[in-house]
């Protein structure tokens, strides 16, 4: 990367000599960039500088020629070895031709054409042999002319008109005693103008008016002291200029001439010269602004238009912007307006002729008429027109119209000056012309009379309660009401009110007693509204708005917990109220932008575009934009697309940093912002971005970080890349990178990229010029589009861009013609071996043929007989499947009638036991919750026996999810606690110290687990131990893969070695008096074998009687695979409480035929709030949901008539019902019950008996979606 020079604000004066420099004051002053021989120039010496159509700027040296894209160099030299490089290494000078072609002419080694193609120079050198080549290899100047002529001027060689394409040449030479030839042969300069007039300058003998047609010169050597002649001494010059009205401008060794070629009139122009300085000058430019630019040998001048006034630039030493050298320069400007100043030592100089958009003023130690400190902590523009600027040190006074800076510093010895202190802040002016100066560090409150110059402190007394509240005198902030009141901000002492008439201050403090007083005593910033409202912001406690006429305080403060809606931050740099009356706040986070409706914030920051959260200032232009001064540069923001446009130094601004506090804006609308180096001046109306999109070319292609030259053995380029389009790559070439420039030359280092390769890269990558290359590596074979695009330094685009098709080609073994092949020889041994199998086969078939027909009868025999028992299989299979069909739906129907009573008896115990019908005693809260165990039980029985039911249907499907094992014991142990506790039985749980998540059906082992706990605890005898152990176990000759082991251990009764057989067999215990004694149905254990064996698990068991019992269940050490699909985590349900429910109360349509149900779910729903309407079956349900429209419908499915899930499916089909919540309650809970509720249309599927609060929180659930 080249050396970027950044770019800072020069003087405000320009630079005459370095000697004896005198300066004065210019805004517009030029900054010159640099480019030298260390940021990868060919030498520092540049003879020549011309563009290319494509945009290139080409530089020609004493030592090569140098190709520059704004960021890279590439560099161009005689190499003996190559024919076709350049052919001498000495350029002086650069032409383009109409055919793109770069002419380059050197000293010594003749003319030169390069070929950007494919980056060759073909020579056109002197052959003293032949008259028709050039007269000279010293080649100083060359012109094409609008016939496509070239016009070769040599020093000493005379004038060539050359034939690029027959290469023939015809020499023009003095001849002295030909009148009518050449007045010398050194010709410097050539010129077609408008009327096709030919002129040619020549060094030292003067001005020739030449006529192609006859081959005749006429010479203007002519006495210089009439004022209608031309000096013989003609000098260097280089340049013609034509103005509009045919005037030919050229430079001489004694001055600036013009030409009137119809009357061949010269007329010399004012030009003024330094007088240390000599006048000669070398060349002309006038830039597309209409603005001429001469150089000459001692320096640069610019002669404004219209004006006639010269300012000169020549080198100053202290200021590293200025021109880098005065001596031998030439001049240039390219297509975008940027200009390029050639020096004879010290490399190129670049600028732009356009103003900076930011006028800046700063601190100049040298110059005492600037700024007498750099740093400008507040901004004033009084009502006369003088800017008033706060530094740390004082008080400024700058004349605007004079130029003239006055500085106001504290001196101890002089009556009536400003006030001592360490850093003055603070800046207003009263009603009757009056400025008001305050600071910190014992300034105290100035007020000075702008007409005597004289000021008065106020400050703190101690024994006067009327005196500046301040113990420090240290005034940040000071503002004017409408009365002429003076509002004043104070680090430590609150807010004071101050009298002017009656010279007295009124304090208002924070009291931390006090919720409506002021929140803190720093008061930094004060703004007035209209209205005559206060706006207060502190140092750390947030905004604050106080109202005069009520003396009310109400505060605004960041809160954490709320970042969207609360202020950015409680440190507060700047309040603004724009034209519509909205608030802006300037923090230490943010800008924030007020809502005054609701109190609340809108915060953007510097993810939303801004270059720094710490807002220093903001002002308000024509637009209704906002001008927002940061720690980090200059953004206008635009309120209504929410968009940034942010500013840099390079665009004219002090520096980065802002200060607080330190803006102001004239009524004309010319806008100030003071920071640590000045402070800048401007228009946003008159602020000009360069539209001009760049050009956007590639400038280098490279194979594994390489670059490849042209030409190279196996190179994939066949022409230089910058003209490519087409690249062909090899698999082998697997990593390339390629570089781009955007062409856009003013600021270069901020121009922005974005590149994509189509067919691989889904999103553009923004880069900056810092990274102006792309790196692929591996990318499949196939064809791919790189594109790239950019923008100039002021963020304007080229959307078409750049861009390069890349074919990767295969490797052989990937390729058509191999896969043919294989494809082919794979046939080939197909057919063979089928060819030799059928042979086989054939013989072997013959073998077969006899003993077939030998065993024929013996299998019709056996067929028969088959025959027979297949039918006896077929009539016992179909008698097993009609008896397994006829469980089924004997299960499925009484799960339905015992579980539409218990639906009842458990809910009506659940709204006893809310007290929603009365209150209750104890004793009857005991009969209660017995009942509530009774029935729990019982529905835990039959929710056993259609479990096993299930199992043995093959109905169940398992849900494998992600399990914590440790959490699986735990919550395992926790449901039977309680149950040990009672009996006085020690829990332990033993876990190894890693332990995986396992992938299980968690509901389906946890189930197992607390069965297998439960067992152990109502076997086990008071004071006794139970035991879950958890561990790994190795494959072996039991296990094939790895297993975890839980283990519940026992020391209760134990079993009998003949009944641990029958152990796990459904409906049995292997003592009956056991069941008797500790309760059970002997479904448990059963359920458990099936359950584990689903999970490809084995269950175990050994025990002693009287000693205990140990049950292992062994699951497949399995934490993922493609056998055991993981479910999903499904979405958490949305609880609201029962406070929360809408105050019009939702209407619930209940469809149930059953009494009991019905008694029970409306005495509840009404109870928690709900309406009611109740249909008993499905018709009668479709008819209510129609004319009243419920908020939820609650289906039983078993019902007379038309049953719940016909109902569902017609209300699906109405176009006003198709979207209202329904949740499917119904007594059965078979193998696909829940499945076809939900695909009738039901939303939720409850099994009967339905905990009432489950119930309701399931309505809540459905009112809350239907709301969102």
């Amino acid at each position: 990367m080249l050396r970027k020079i950044a770019v800072l604000i020069t003087t405000l004066g320009f630079v005459l000599n370095s000697v004896s420099p005198s300066y004065a004051r210019r805004p517009d002053d030029i900054k010159f960039n640099h480019l030298t021989q260390e940021d990868g120039l060919a030498g520092n010496r540049v003879r020549a500088i011309v563009q290319d159509s494509r945009g290139f700027m080409w530089f020609g040296h004493w030592d090569g020629l140098t190709r520059y894209d704004g960021g890279t160099t590439v560099i161009y030299k005689n190499d003996v070895d190559d024919p076709n490089s350049l052919s001498h290494n000495l350029v002086s000078t650069l032409t383009i031709g109409q055919e793109d072609f770069l002419w380059v002419g050197t000293l010594g080694g003749g003319l030169n054409r390069f070929d950007h193609t494919h980056q060759t120079f073909t020579h056109y050198r002197h052959d003293p042999d032949n008259a028709n080549s050039l007269s000279s290899d010293d080649i100083v100047s060359v012109y094409q002319d609008r016939a496509g002529t070239m016009w070769v001027g040599t020093w000493g060689g005379g004038l060539n008109r050359f034939d690029p394409d027959t290469g023939n040449v015809t020499r023009y030479q003095h001849n002295p005693s030909e009148p009518t030839s050449l007045s010398g042969d050194k010709v410097v300069g050539i010129y077609e103008d408008r009327a096709g007039r030919f002129w040619v300058t020549t060094f030292h003998s003067g001005l020739n008016r030449f006529d192609p047609d006859t081959g005749q010169f006429t010479r203007y050597p002519v006495d210089p002291k009439t004022g209608q002649s031309l000096n013989a001494d003609w000098g260097n010059n280089q340049n013609f200029y034509e103005d509009a009205s045919g005037l030919i401008w050229f430079t001489t060794k004694s001055g600036l001439y013009t030409l009137d070629p119809e009357t061949e009139h010269f007329t010399r122009q004012p030009y003024s010269a330094p007088t240390d300085l000599d006048p000669e000058l070398r060349g002309i430019l006038v830039d597309q602004t209409g603005t001429m630019w001469v150089n000459g040998r001692h320096g640069f001048a610019r002669r404004e238009p219209n004006r006639g006034k010269w300012t000169h630039f020549v080198n100053n030493p202290l200021n590293t912007l200025s021109i880098s050298a005065s001596d031998k320069i030439t001049t240039y400007q390219d297509r975008s307006g940027v200009i390029w100043v050639g020096s004879w030592c010290c490399g190129v100089n670049i600028f732009n002729p356009t103003p900076a958009k930011f006028a800046h003023y700063k601190h100049n130690p040298i110059n005492p008429n600037t700024l007498h400190h750099p740093s400008v902590q507040a901004i004033h523009q009084a009502t006369n027109g003088v800017l008033w600027l706060v530094t740390d040190t004082g008080l400024e006074k700058f004349d605007r119209q004079t130029g003239q800076f006055t500085h106001y510093l504290h001196e101890s010895t002089t009556p009536h000056s400003l006030g001592a202190g360490t850093d003055f802040l603070a800046i207003d002016e009263d009603t009757v012309g009056n400025l008001w100066v305050g600071g910190v560090g014992h300034t105290g409150l100035n007020r000075l009379d702008q007409a005597s110059g004289h000021f008065t402190t106020y400050r703190h007394d101690p024994n006067d309660a009327t005196s500046l509240s301040d113990p420090d005198d240290s005034v940040l902030s000071i503002q004017v009401d409408g009365d002429g009141s003076i509002w004043v901000g104070t680090r430590a002492g609150g807010l004071n009110h101050f009298d002017p008439i009656t010279e007295t201050f009124r304090a208002y403090r924070h009291d931390p007693d006090d919720n409506n007083s002021l929140s803190d005593n720093n008061v930094r910033v004060i703004h007035i509204s209209p209205s005559g409202i206060l706006w207060l912001g502190s140092w750390h406690k947030g905004l604050t708005r106080f109202d005069p006429q009520s003396e009310q305080f109400t505060r605004y403060q960041h809160n954490p917990n709320d970042l969207q809606d609360s202020l950015a931050s409680n440190t507060i740099y700047a309040i603004h109220e724009d034209s519509t009356g909205t608030l802006w706040i300037g923090t230490s986070a943010g800008l924030s932008r007020l809502d005054s409706a609701t109190g609340t914030f809108t915060s953007y920051r510097e993810k939303d575009g801004l270059p720094s959260g710490s807002i220093r200032g903001v002002l308000e232009d024509k637009q209704g934009h906002l001008w927002v001064s940061t720690a980090r540069g200059l953004s206008k923001f635009d309120p209504e697309t929410l968009t940034f446009r942010n500013y840099g130094t390079h665009d004219g601004l002090q520096g980065q940093e802002f200060a607080a506090g330190s803006y102001d804006k004239s009524p004309m609308g010319e806008m100030f912002f003071g920071g640590t180096a000045g402070f800048n001046a401007f228009y946003p109306d008159q602020l000009i971005d360069n539209r001009s999109a760049p050009p956007v070319v590639f400038t280098d292609f490279q194979l594994f970080n390489q670059s490849i030259p042209l030409g190279q053995e196996g190179s994939p380029l066949t022409q230089d890349i910058s003209v490519t389009n087409q690249v062909i790559l090899s698999h082998a070439q697997s990593v390339f990178s390629i570089a781009f420039a955007a062409l856009s030359y003013w600021f270069p280092e901020h121009n922005q990229y974005a590149y994509k390769m189509e067919g691989f890269d889904q999103e553009w990558t923004r880069v900056d010029s810092r990274r102006r290359f792309a790196t692929y590596t591996n990318l499949n074979p196939g064809t791919y589009t790189f594109r790239v695009k950019a923008s100039n330094s002021d963020g304007y685009w080229n959307e078409n861009g750049r861009a390069l098709q890349i074919t990767i080609t295969p490797p052989w073994w990937q390729t058509v013609w191999f896969r043919s092949l294989v494809v082919m020889s794979g046939l080939g041994v197909i057919i063979g071996v089928y060819r030799w199998r059928v042979q086989a086969v054939e013989s072997y078939n013959r073998q077969l043929a006899s003993e077939v027909t030998a065993r024929t009868y013996e299998l019709k025999v056996a067929k028969e007989q088959a025959e027979a028992g297949a039918y006896e299989l077929k009539f016992a299979k179909e008698q097993a499947e009609a008896a397994n069909e006829a469980k089924s739906a004997f299960l499925s129907n009484m799960s339905h009638e015992l579980r539409t009573p218990l639906n009842a008896i458990l809910g009506m115990t659940e709204i006893l036991q809310e007290k929603m019908i009365g209150q209750v005693n104890e004793k009857q809260l005991k009969f209660l919750k017995t009942i509530e165990r009774s029935g729990s039980h019982l529905l835990e029985l039959i929710n056993d026996i259609l479990d096993l039911a299930k199992i043995e249907a093959g109905h169940i499907n398992l849900e494998y999810s992600s399990i914590s094992v440790t959490h699986l014991c735990k919550s395992s142990l926790a449901f039977v606690r309680q149950q040990a506790l009672e009996k006085h039985i020690q829990l332990h749980l033993e876990l190894p110290s890693k332990l995986p998540d396992i992938v299980a059906d968690e509901r389906r082992i946890r189930q197992s687990l607390i069965n297998l706990l439960n067992n152990a605890v109502k076997f086990t005898p008071e004071k006794g131990q139970i035991t879950l152990k958890v561990m790994p176990l190795l494959p072996d000759e039991t296990h094939s893969q790895k297993h975890l082991r839980f283990a519940v251990t026992d020391t209760g009764i134990g079993i009998t070695p003949e009944d641990l057989k029958r152990l796990f067999q459904p409906f049995l215990q292997v003592d009956n008096t056991l069941n008797r004694r500790y309760k059970g149905t002997g479904l448990g254990l059963a359920l458990v074998k099936h359950i584990v064996e689903l999970h490809g698990g084995h269950i175990s068991v050994t025990s002693e009687v009287d000693i205990g019992s140990c049950f292992s269940v062994d699951l497949p050490y399995t934490v993922s695979g493609p056998d055991y699909p993981i479910s999903k985590a499904t979405e958490s349900n949305v609880i609201t409480s029962e406070n929360a429910l809408s105050t019009a109360a939702p209407l619930i349509l209940l469809a149930e035929d059953n009494e009991a149900n019905i008694l029970t779910l409306s005495s509840y729903l009404r109870a928690k709030g709900y309406r009611l309407q109740v249909a008993k079956n499905g018709q009668a349900a479709i008819k209510l949901a129609q004319a009243e429209l419920p908020n939820v419908i609650l289906m039983d499915i078993h019902m007379p008539g038309m049953d719940g899930l016909t109902a569902i499916q017609h209300i699906r089909q109405l176009p006003t019902l198709d979207k209202m919540p329904i949740i499917a309650l119904t007594a059965l809970a078979m193998a696909g019950d829940r499945e076809r509720c939900l695909e009738a249309g039901a939303n939720l599927y409850l099994s009967k008996p339905v905990k009432l609060k489950e119930l309701i929180l399931s309505i809540q659930k459905m009112l809350t979606q239907g709301e969102r």
